[in-house]
């Protein structure tokens, strides 16, 4: 059976499936080098010369023969692009009718408060009316995903696809579970990197995960049950199949005690899952196949026993540059290579970089120092005058 995988980016979910034998090919925006060495790819960018836009990765597809798809970011939000697609082959994954509810904060608002489930006070269109302080809320999309255009609310009327959320003081974090419509397995949970200058990030823009959480075990362990119960009830009422993740502040209580408050679900492969594939040996791709059988895996996130930290760091572009030798750079854990010559925009993501550390602070430390050493390669630096100028 051949399967698309599609989305914005696949490079990780495609070497997934690829390591685990399954015959898939991919459309995606970027098509970068070292992804079309290991598996058929098609870009809107370097094949189709079209800009990124879920309906252009349909358009594309139309050129295609194949039997099933697994889609990932960010076509959460365009569930009527999922049922177009299903008219033509089998969707490996969530039904849109699932995508539309779980992405609709009227509908998961509802249930949450229900639940008991924390999240921050969440204002629809039509409702910040109620704000009578306007400080400490965030004017969000519900369409987009990475962080973009996420800002401060200054008051501004909410259009349709905008919602307000009180920002939550506390430490930014990635849920991975898989789901059988029924049940549920949570098989990672990671502090989320957001902002960071050191790999050019902006604002709530995200740029990377660092695996496990950095607390002692008895505050891990808190964490844990926490969000499986947290995933078993969303799994349960959504009828969430296959990988999915959350994105969820953790903020520490009157007690003192670590709360997670729940930000967004994603009913797909999210990209967090290549860390908790490398990191605990498991194959995100088969696991999630298997998982719309009915069959999770036999994994229990309490039971492992962490002595290393492993990050995933995307490095964003401070200047427009032009790539140049890039053939030692996957040995050196670099991921989604441009190829040489390429010319990156300013803002745009250059590469993914995976490191390991000893301690959490060891590994940020690591990725840090790479994505430096990569800035020199590319000559994304900064002069005397503070200016950063590419060579």
């Amino acid at each position: 059976m051949k399967t698309l995988i599609t989305g914005v980016s696949t490079r990780a979910i495609a070497e997934s499936a690829v390591k685990s034998a399954h015959d898939v090919f991919t459309i995606d925006y970027f098509g970068d080098h070292d992804q079309k060495q290991v598996v058929g790819n098609f870009s809107l960018l370097r094949d189709f010369n079209l800009p990124f836009r879920a309906e252009n990765l349909i358009k594309a597809s139309d050129q295609f023969e194949f039997d099933s798809v697994v889609y990932i970011s960010n076509f959460e939000n365009f569930p009527e692009l999922i049922k177009k697609l299903s008219a033509r082959a089998e969707i490996l994954g969530n039904t849109p009718d699932t995508l539309r509810k779980v992405r609709d904060w009227k509908v998961l608002r509802k249930f949450m408060t229900e639940n008991h489930i924390l999240f921050p006070e969440t204002l629809l269109p039509s409702e910040e009316e109620r704000v009578t302080d306007k400080r400490g809320w965030l004017l969000k999309p519900t369409n987009s995903g990475g962080g973009s255009r996420i800002k401060v609310w200054e008051g501004e009327e909410l259009s349709t696809n905008q919602i307000i959320q009180r920002y939550i003081e506390g430490t930014p974090a990635s849920a991975c579970f898989i789901g059988d419509g029924c049940k549920s397995v949570l098989i990672g949970l990671s502090t989320q990197l957001i902002g960071l200058d050191e790999l050019g990030a902006t604002d709530f823009t995200w740029c990377g995960n660092i695996l496990p959480l950095p607390f002692d075990e008895k505050e891990s362990h808190y964490i844990i049950d926490q969000m499986k119960n947290i995933t078993s009830l969303i799994t349960g009422h959504f009828n969430l199949k296959g990988a999915c993740g959350i994105d969820f502040v953790i903020k520490r209580d009157k007690k003192g005690r670590l709360t997670p408050y729940i930000l967004e679900i994603n009913p797909r492969y999210t990209a967090s899952m290549e860390l908790v594939e490398n990191f605990y040996g498991l194959n995100i791709y088969s696991i999630h196949i298997n998982s719309l059988h009915g069959k999770l895996p036999d994994f229990t996130l309490k039971d492992k026993h962490n002595t290393r930290f492993s990050a995933k760091g995307i490095l964003f572009a401070r200047n427009d540059i032009k790539i140049k030798e890039t053939a030692n750079w996957k040995r050196r854990g670099i991921r989604d290579i441009p190829f040489e010559g390429d010319m990156i925009q300013k803002g745009h993501p250059v590469c993914t970089i995976l490191v390991d550390g000893s301690g959490y602070n060891e590994c940020r430390s690591n990725l840090f120092a790479i994505a430096e050493r990569i800035r020199l390669e590319t000559g994304d630096l900064q002069t005397d005058t503070g200016i950063r100028k590419a060579t």
